[in-house]
């Protein structure tokens, strides 16, 4: 809003100053602009307006078509000390003089002089509604395309899923071969125990093997040879099998075997099951008997060595392994210690040896 002319500089103001002063009461609104136009038409200058009485005033308002309350409390407000003694107006009776022909209307949606939302004519209104629906259409084609949008990485997703269930094919592939430590004499102590042990043995490690897209190649005795698509899946197999195994219910009798038991099991619980994995170049065929995939190979021959320097309850991989899976999933690095293998049981290849060992609450 304009700032006030003194009493003196506001005698001396021509009609276009006083339009110019009208019009800067409406600030960038511009809902003063065809007030000021009226000013200026009708001769209105601060010599006509200080001569002005209060009711001269407000007829004049009436006069130049000065009909929005709003408008015309500002009017009043911003000329009081310059022009017209308005500490004597009743405000009262200029509302009351004022209302019969007062409408709620400016150009702009909220006048930013009087904070009366405005009732847009029925062209504007028409123009609002085409605006309205158009921006609806365009917000609607937006959710479309959303929409469309997450159907294709649920898609996507699923599709995903069922790659990585499907057995890996001939190429890179990691592999990952498991066994029981010390399981002969394990038998040989209490068969029966055994073979409820190996049977809870082989549901966990099934059912941990599906929630990691393992694929089952081949099983003999307590042994296990399966097939992953990604080091990160077969790594965070291991981590989990152990887990499991470790929280498992093992019977009383398994418990308390050699080898089994809390105090001589380095803090593990049942079985101790070593966990060998590499990745590397495979080929594949078919078993005669079963039909499943079954691999050959570098990746194959690699992880057969492992099995000769890991003991029960450990994980080994290759370093280049550990290196692959962790650059594509960081929360293994969370999730595991990890810590070379002493050098001198290393053997001739390109690769170092790393043990991964579960990081849990529980201590394992």
């Amino acid at each position: 809003m304009g700032s006030l002319p003194s009493r003196q500089l506001a005698l001396s103001l021509s009609r276009e100053e006083v339009a110019t002063f009208v019009t800067s009461l409406g600030g960038n609104c511009g809902c003063f602009k065809p007030y000021a136009r009226s000013f200026a038409e009708n001769g209105v200058d601060g010599e006509l307006l200080a001569s002005l009485s209060t009711a001269e005033f407000i007829d004049a308002m009436d006069e130049l078509n000065i009909t929005h309350q709003g408008h015309r409390r500002v009017l009043c407000d911003a000329f009081e000390e310059v022009y017209v003694d308005f500490g004597s107006i009743d405000h009262s009776k200029l509302m009351d003089a004022t209302r019969s022909t007062a409408r709620l209307s400016c150009s702009d949606t909220i006048c930013r002089s009087c904070a009366v939302r405005r009732v847009p004519d029925s062209d504007e209104a028409s123009s609002i509604a085409k605006t309205l629906r158009e921006e609806s259409e365009l917000l609607a084609m937006e959710n479309q395309s959303l929409c469309q949008r997450i159907s294709e990485l649920e898609e996507q997703q699923e599709t995903d899923g069922n790659y990585y269930r499907a057995p890996p094919t001939a190429g890179i592939v990691t592999i990952v071969s498991t066994d029981i430590q010390g399981s002969t004499a394990l038998w040989e102590a209490d068969e029966r125990a055994m073979l409820q042990a190996l049977r809870l043995h082989d549901q966990i490690m099934r059912k941990t093997m599906a929630e990691h897209y393992g694929y089952e190649c081949e099983t003999e005795g307590d042994a296990f040879i399966m097939a992953f698509h990604e080091p990160s899946h077969a790594i965070a197999f291991g981590l989990a099998l152990q887990q499991n195994l470790h929280r498992a219910s093992w019977s009383d009798k398994i418990l308390r075997l050699t080898a089994s038991s809390l105090s001589t099991n380095d803090g593990r619980r049942g079985l101790r099951v070593r966990i060998c994995i590499h990745q590397g170049q495979v080929t594949t065929f078919a078993n005669p008997v079963s039909g499943r995939l079954q691999y050959a190979g570098p990746a194959m021959k690699i992880t057969k060595k492992l099995e000769g320097q890991a003991q029960g309850g450990q994980i080994l991989t290759t370093l280049q392994t550990w290196r692959d899976a962790t650059t594509h999933s960081a929360e293994l690095h969370q999730r595991a210690r990890v810590s070379l293998v002493d050098p001198s049981l290393m053997f001739p290849m390109d690769q170092g040896i790393c043990s991964v060992q579960v990081v849990s609450a529980d201590g394992l």
